[in-house]
């Protein structure tokens, strides 16, 4: 796959693909090149939220999701429902920052 380096899309694409894919670590990756190019893009932070989630990786869940919630709140909402979070949904940590 050609991943166009100059844009958040190309690697947050390429980190979608590996996501569904299963293969997190590499997602993750894709996401942390991501966010130096512009890192004001409150996706990208939520994307690696989602993978560290359902890697069950709680610290690293709630670090990158609460940068993304500080840059976009309406990214709190989606994790309330989002599935990628249920290996953490229960953790108190987890609660407190999405309530």
């Amino acid at each position: 796959m050609q991943i166009n380096s100059d844009t958040p899309e190309g690697w947050m694409l390429y980190g979608y693909v590996m996501a569904k894919l299963q293969q997190y670590e590499e997602a993750i990756a894709s996401c942390i090149k991501a966010t130096p190019i512009e890192p004001s893009k409150p996706i990208t932070w939520y994307s690696m939220a989602c993978c560290y989630g359902l890697q069950g990786n709680v610290e690293l869940t709630v670090k990158n999701l609460q940068w993304a919630i500080d840059i976009d709140s309406s990214y709190k909402e989606q994790a309330i429902t989002n599935s990628d979070f249920d290996n953490i949904r229960e953790t108190a940590i987890f609660k407190q920052l999405i309530s």
